[in-house]
């Protein structure tokens, strides 16, 4: 069942954003992959073979691609280091919405500076995964939580990401969550 939100945009495919892609897509979620060319390539050509105790192990085709769709609801899951090569793509999209994983606070200001208008929100994720190929991810432990203030508990990608399987928690505020 596709959400009629709109497209979710997962920048970041590596260990933790490809296992919330093809979570989001296993469940029916209009979802692509934001990568880098070779990335997107791998994924395009091969899907996201997710290995893991708790979803059990399967081959999600997401399409990638290297730029976010106009419009869409981002899940931000680059490392910290990629994100000022990421800020331009994210804005040229004119996102709804974004939610962040990166840890810290210190880049929330700068998105909401290059995103007037979208809804924006730092999580916190926990999970033990690791990519050992562009498109295949092993997902170690036997949870996978993310934390999101209260103002966004009840946003379409947070609803989306419950829907996918995916325990979610709402705390008081970002700082808190952060």
């Amino acid at each position: 069942m596709t959400n009629e939100q709109g497209r979710i945009a997962v920048v970041g495919p590596g260990a933790v954003g490809g296992l919330v892609a093809a979570l989001l897509h296993r469940a029916g979620e209009d979802v692509v992959a934001v990568a880098r060319p070779d990335a997107a390539k791998a994924i395009n050509d091969d899907g996201l073979t997710i290995r893991s105790g708790q979803y059990g192990s399967w081959t999600a085709p997401v399409p990638a691609q290297e730029s976010v769709p106009h419009g869409a609801r981002i899940i931000l899951a680059t490392k910290a280091f990629a994100l000022p090569d990421s800020i331009p793509v994210i804005r040229a999209a004119v996102p709804v919405e974004i939610i962040s994983l990166l840890n810290g606070l210190d880049h929330m200001q700068e998105l909401r500076n290059s995103c007037p208008g979208a809804s924006i929100a730092g999580a916190a994720i926990t999970v033990e995964a690791a990519r050992s190929s562009p498109s295949v991810i092993e997902h170690r432990s036997p949870f996978l939580r993310i934390a999101v203030p209260v103002g966004s508990a009840d946003s379409a990608t947070v609803e989306a990401l419950r829907e996918a399987g995916i325990k979610v928690t709402a705390r008081d505020s970002e700082d808190a969550v952060l």
